[in-house]
């Protein structure tokens, strides 16, 4: 299974300041569809996944950029899209107890239940951040551990801003047997490369259970000058079972 974790940032026109100019709006965003193309993950946690318009001012969401492919559910923020060959079978947009959020789906892979969450913790760096960070990750492991699965897929933007965080994330996956690609299998390679390309942040990744291997894991950092977000595509080749 072919897995990718994506902040899309800045695919939404009405962003002001944020959403990128009209002049190259067609071309960032047939740039993004040939790079999901090109990868065809099997399934993808979006975020900052959110009803943008285009030139002609025509609001728009990913949905409509990609059905023909992928399926999905809302905006908001996080969205999870999987090819029709995955079974959706349930899922719910939800709120940490800070006010942050992730969404979870509940599908159907060779007969057995896949649980798949997209996340996308506190943002911003500093000591009250991390305390809230360490709490959604907690609450976050807290419902993968009530709910029923056979396999359980946690992709995001972490915001892993500092150390502790890392260590928290780190700490939180050993402690329930999962696998990180970022932090274990690979090292905490940048995934955030700011604005002006020149950022060094370790913020997206792929965690798994168990019995699930990573066997492949890539940072597509060769394609954010093509698209238009200040990170770039995560993506990972999944054994399950």
């Amino acid at each position: 299974m072919r897995v990718m974790s994506y902040n899309v940032c800045h695919y939404n026109f009405d962003q002001g300041n944020t959403g990128f100019p009209a002049a190259i709006f067609n071309e960032k965003v047939s740039n993004l569809k040939q790079m999901l193309m090109e990868y065809s993950p099997d399934i993808m946690g979006l975020q900052e996944d959110i009803e943008y318009c285009d030139t002609a001012k025509t609001k728009k969401t990913l949905d409509t950029l990609y059905k023909d492919r992928w399926t999905g559910v809302g905006t908001g923020g996080c969205t999870i899209r999987c090819k029709p060959s995955i079974k959706r079978l349930s899922q719910k947009w939800v709120e940490f107890s800070t006010g942050r959020y992730y969404r979870r789906g509940m599908y159907k892979v060779d007969g057995k239940r896949l649980l798949f969450i997209s996340a996308h913790p506190t943002p911003f760096s500093g000591k009250e951040n991390q305390a809230k960070r360490k709490t959604e990750y907690t609450e976050l492991f807290d419902y993968i551990k009530s709910a029923t699965w056979t396999y359980c897929i946690v992709v995001g933007d972490m915001n892993t801003f500092d150390p502790e965080d890392k260590a928290n994330l780190k700490a939180i996956c050993a402690e329930n047997g999962f696998d990180m690609a970022i932090g274990t299998y690979l090292p905490w390679v940048p995934t955030c490369l700011g604005h002006d390309g020149k950022g060094t942040m370790s913020f997206d990744n792929i965690l798994v259970s168990s019995n699930i291997t990573i066997q492949t894991t890539k940072a597509l950092r060769e394609w954010y000058s093509r698209l238009y977000s200040d990170h770039v595509p995560l993506i990972a080749d999944l054994i399950l079972g």
